[in-house]
């Protein structure tokens, strides 16, 4: 009987720490699953702050890439109704406007030309004029070409796709700049005009180009 009842509390003694183990166990076991839930919890809110900060990142982005956009635009637009303002010039008025800005070059080449006899002024005037004109075409197109080729770098496409296009818009404009101006009254249309344009509006362009791998250069040198 004695043998019995010790192998009944040996079994009884081994069945309760059986169980104390087993749940001290799943205590262990339940607590670590908390602590990677907790981890998790804290892995998941780190990761939708982080998406949130790069949400918030990109939409000021593409804020600030639309409003250079427009800007662009602007600016384009605004120089192209300058060009055809003065294209839209009677003979009268773009001779005028012409003689006055020739005559304000001569006075800063020429320190005697205010001592000149109207005579000679006229001549020197006249000689000038031509090639005033001229480069006064030049300029018109170059900024066309530089604020088209500004405008065509908001988008996203291949540099040589990105100068086409811009150049392409550029000898547009000046080919019906010139057809416009067969329609003015004392003005004419002339081939020469478009190539002068042309050029200019090429250097415009090229112009942009550099100035933009300049400064992408000096900014990645100032953050290294």
């Amino acid at each position: 009987m004695i043998q019995k009842e010790g192998k009944s509390d040996l079994r009884l003694r081994g069945q309760s720490t059986y169980q104390r183990f087993k749940q001290c166990n799943s205590q262990g076991q339940s607590q670590d699953q908390r602590k990677y839930q907790r981890e998790g919890q804290r892995q998941s809110q780190g990761q939708s702050l982080h998406q949130k900060q790069d949400q918030k990142q990109a939409q000021s982005r593409y804020q600030s890439i639309i409003r250079g956009r427009v800007i662009w635009h602007i600016l384009i637009i605004g120089w192209m109704v300058l060009i055809f303002v003065l294209s839209a010039q009677g003979t009268l008025e773009s001779s005028g406007l012409s003689d006055r800005l020739t005559r304000n070059i001569a006075q800063v080449l020429f320190r005697d030309f205010g001592n000149m006899q109207d005579a000679e002024q006229m001549l020197l005037v006249s000689g000038l004029q031509h090639i005033v004109r001229k480069c006064a075409h030049a300029f018109l197109y170059f900024v066309l070409g530089l604020l088209c080729m500004g405008t065509v770098c908001t988008y996203r496409a291949k540099l040589k796709t990105l100068i086409l296009f811009a150049f392409m818009v550029v000898l547009i404009y000046a080919v019906s700049d010139e057809i416009h101006q067969l329609f003015v009254p004392g003005r004419s249309g002339e081939v020469a005009d478009v190539l002068i344009d042309a050029a200019g509006g090429l250097a415009g362009i090229a112009a942009l180009v550099g100035i933009r791998r300049v400064a992408g250069r000096f900014v990645s040198d100032f953050r290294n």
